[in-house]
């Protein structure tokens, strides 16, 4: 009876503490809606404290560390995630767009590829994004037909896309295909696409 009411008692603490967690969490969430993600790291912190290995929660923190311009926290942060569990989805593709953008794409590559036998487990965005930045990468190391094999797939799960088909009229031009590449790039046009520095890609 003793022994039992030990456990009753944990139960209820351990539900008290996952309900406490769950209020820091969606209040950091309802933060980082509104851009203030200083807050909202502070109730994800105010979550770890209750719940250290609480993945969303350090995903979230990473995120939001990220968008206040401090990429050093935030990358040992994801990489905190990646040694509790070393195929979180989040945080290896958060990681491989990181160093996609920073020219390391052999780097990038390894943290896209660790993931790579958890296909159906991803969203169709997910997956969009991981072929995307695939195509980026294969693109700037000169692997044109690799590149163009994954921009297919990343714009088979997102056709509405800009970015993608001027990457696509990127690769056509290097692989000297006039034809297809100007129409790839009245696609990315039309779509929307005008702001074309922004897009990861060496000339």
């Amino acid at each position: 009876m003793k022994r039992l009411d030990i456990l009753w008692r944990f139960l209820f603490l351990f539900i008290l503490i996952s309900c406490d967690s769950s209020k820091e969490t969606d209040l950091g969430n309802s933060y980082f809606a509104q851009g203030d993600y200083k807050s909202a790291i502070e109730q994800y912190e105010k979550t770890l404290q209750y719940d250290p290995g609480n993945l969303y929660a350090l995903n979230r923190m990473a995120d939001a560390q990220m968008k206040l311009g401090e990429a050093n926290k935030s990358i040992q942060t994801y990489k905190k995630i990646l040694e509790i569990d070393r195929e979180d989805i989040h945080a290896n593709i958060a990681l491989g767009e990181y160093f996609s953008n920073l020219n390391q794409y052999n780097i990038s590559e390894n943290y896209l590829n660790s993931i790579s036998n958890k296909r159906f487990a991803l969203s169709g965005c997910q997956s969009a994004l991981i072929y995307y930045l695939h195509s980026v990468n294969a693109y700037n190391l000169k692997d044109y037909k690799l590149a163009l094999k994954d921009i297919n797939r990343s714009i088979k799960r997102n056709k509405l896309n800009p970015k993608l088909y001027y990457l696509r009229y990127k690769i056509f031009s290097a692989l000297n295909d006039e034809t297809l590449a100007n129409k790839d790039s009245l696609a990315a046009y039309t779509l929307g696409y005008r702001q074309i520095d922004q897009l990861n890609i060496q000339p």
